[in-house]
């Protein structure tokens, strides 16, 4: 049970995960306060909750009944470790916890979906999330994307049951035990953290260890578990899907019953595959199937994640694929349903170690759309490292139709451009260019 009368200070507070679980933690009646870079509809959203919240790092900022010993600081691996506020409390005598080990502690004795994967996380618990809704569970969730139907990122309907992203990065996912716990990916990533893509599928491994009771698997990866994917050897897999101009009407293969004339309105394999993801790990916990099935089509997407605006004959896409395997399934949705079509990418580059890692990749990647646009690398938690930077990586793509940009020049860069799918892509910032500048454009229009 949650005791209200404990105080807690989460550093990086309008993160997209730190966010819910402050929002969770105040509507119990706990005291709740924190710090962030910047405003944000987040902070904003938080604010008018009656939360206190400082934008300066400045330890004498901190406000007066947050600064004692009895209050719990939570922050996110988001924030650089030299962080001021940070490294204060790290020196004192408060408890200092991962928002992962906070929500393993929230979630000890409420039964949990948890949902792992280098990609597809927020997509799978985003739409396990809207079928919880649509038939009726009382639970919450805390999802690392916007649900575009409901505006949140965060769902508070009862305690019955939790769902939730379980995060690789930091190793943040071996804080959970999950009643369900769903892995959809184990690309090559963090090897800031893990060093070796071996050591990254052995923290997969750990965490799939710790499930109480089902593990949920894409078909190949070498996990033991209940399958599924686009293979028809999983235990569930879609059937006859045809493309229709929203997404695609399908039927789908469950180890109890076919389901048929299924509509699911988002664009992409990937996507589809995550859907059988959410299927699976709601069937194991014996929710009503039939009525599961029914609330598929009415799921509207979540924000950042194939996110698309026309405006005259362009069509502007905007998604968080920061990862090349990422920036690969967006590139064969886009071919897909789009093939007669000129694309220019807009790409953010996302950590300079993942630029570093994967230089090579994100060159093959990027190089198969028509134009290719870069912008700076977004830092995030890191400092620069020597000779990796977006020149760098521009000078590898192989595709002559090039060009390195700030971002006040996109719109420019756009007006200039011939194709009619413009692509705004990465992990950082560059969701604020994509408003900005489809709101210039549809001025415009």
């Amino acid at each position: 049970m949650i005791d209200s009368s404990q105080k807690y200070y989460f550093i990086g507070i309008g993160g997209i995960g730190m966010s819910g679980l402050a929002g969770y933690l105040k509507q119990r009646g706990c005291h709740v306060a924190g710090y962030d870079l910047t405003p944000s509809p987040m902070t904003e959203n938080l604010a008018r909750m009656g939360i206190e919240i400082t934008y300066s790092s400045n330890v004498s900022d901190i406000p007066n009944d947050f600064n004692r010993s009895d209050v719990i600081v939570v922050y996110t691996p988001a924030i650089p470790k030299h962080h001021h506020q940070l490294t204060y409390f790290n020196q004192g005598s408060n408890t200092v916890i991962k928002r992962a080990a906070l929500l393993g502690q929230l979630s000890q004795k409420i039964p949990m979906i948890a949902v792992a994967g280098t990609h597809g996380k927020t997509t799978t618990s985003s739409i396990i999330t809207h079928l919880l809704i649509r038939i009726g569970v009382r639970f919450t969730a805390f999802l690392g994307g916007i649900l575009s139907q409901y505006q949140t990122n965060f769902i508070d309907r009862g305690d019955d049951l939790v769902v939730v992203e379980a995060d690789e990065f930091d190793r943040s996912f071996l804080h959970l035990y999950p009643t369900i716990g769903c892995i959809t990916s184990m690309d090559a990533d963090h090897l800031d953290i893990y060093k070796t893509h071996q050591a990254l599928k052995d923290g997969f491994v750990e965490f799939s260890s710790q499930i109480k009771q089902h593990c949920i698997v894409n078909y190949g990866l070498k996990i033991q578990g209940i399958t599924y994917g686009l293979n028809q050897r999983s235990d569930y897999y879609p059937m006859d899907v045809r493309r229709i101009q929203t997404g695609y009407k399908l039927n789908i293969h469950t180890p109890t019953k076919d389901y048929f004339g299924i509509k699911f309105h988002q664009i992409g394999k990937h996507n589809l595959s995550n859907l059988m993801c959410a299927i699976a790990a709601i069937d194991q916990l014996d929710y009503p199937m039939d009525n599961v099935m029914e609330a598929i089509e009415d799921f509207q997407g979540i924000e950042r994640r194939m996110q698309i605006e026309v405006i005259d004959s362009k069509i502007f896409v905007d998604d968080y694929a920061h990862h090349p395997s990422e920036i690969q399934a967006v590139y064969d949705s886009v071919n897909q349903f789009y093939r007669t079509k000129k694309s220019c990418v807009i790409f953010q580059p996302h950590l300079y170690s993942r630029t570093r890692d994967f230089m090579d990749d994100f060159a093959r990647i990027l190089s198969k759309f028509d134009q290719v646009v870069l912008l700076d690398i977004y830092p995030a938690r890191e400092l620069a490292i020597k000779d990796i930077n977006s020149k760098v990586l521009l000078e590898k793509i192989k595709n002559t139709n090039k060009s390195l940009i700030a971002k006040q020049d996109i719109p420019q860069s756009i007006l200039a451009s011939e194709a009619q799918i413009i692509l705004f892509l990465g992990a950082g910032d560059i969701g604020l260019e994509f408003q900005r500048v489809t709101q210039e454009f549809k001025q415009l229009a």
